[in-house]
């Protein structure tokens, strides 16, 4: 992955000039899968369905995904779990703006809509077409009940 993929991100969440020149380290994002980080979730947390769960820890994973080719406009209830995301980071609301679509990707039959930056939104529908596998590199936001899971994707690498 260029580290120009990643440095828009590093740069909005606040992380400091010398970090973000940095090259991308993804040493730092665990290699796991949606559905594993989902199905270990639902076991330990015990939420009410109304209940927000934050994860403001290191939650960095690498997961390997199909684009299914679709985007759309990113969800409100999505939307609206980022912004209170990044306040308990301590970030401004603006961030949000950074994703303004999410892309549905398939891991084996479960499909999931993941916001995705802009700038790799416009990658990714540029230089790759539907049935691309992709290595993302994704942050676990945290969930509402132990139904509604929330990521969102900092960079991505081909497969």
């Amino acid at each position: 992955m260029s580290a120009s993929r990643v440095l828009l991100m590093a740069l909005a969440l606040g992380l400091s000039a010398s970090l973000a020149a940095q090259d991308f380290d993804a040493a730092r994002y665990k290699t796991s899968s949606l559905g594993d980080i989902i199905e270990k979730s639902k076991k330990t947390q015990h939420l009410e369905p109304l209940e927000a769960d934050i994860v403001a820890g290191e939650a960095s994973y690498r997961v390997d995904l199909e684009w299914t080719g679709n985007r759309r406009p990113i969800d409100p209830a999505t939307l609206g779990f980022l912004t209170m995301w990044l306040r308990t980071l301590g970030l401004p609301d603006d961030h949000a703006a950074l994703f303004q679509e999410e892309l549905c990707f398939k891991e084996g039959s479960a499909e999931y809509w993941l916001p995705v930056q802009a700038t790799l939104v416009k990658d990714i529908t540029a230089e790759l077409k539907a049935g691309s596998r992709l290595r993302l590199y994704v942050v676990w936001m945290g969930s509402v009940g132990n139904e509604r899971f929330f990521f969102i994707v900092n960079g991505y690498d081909d497969l």
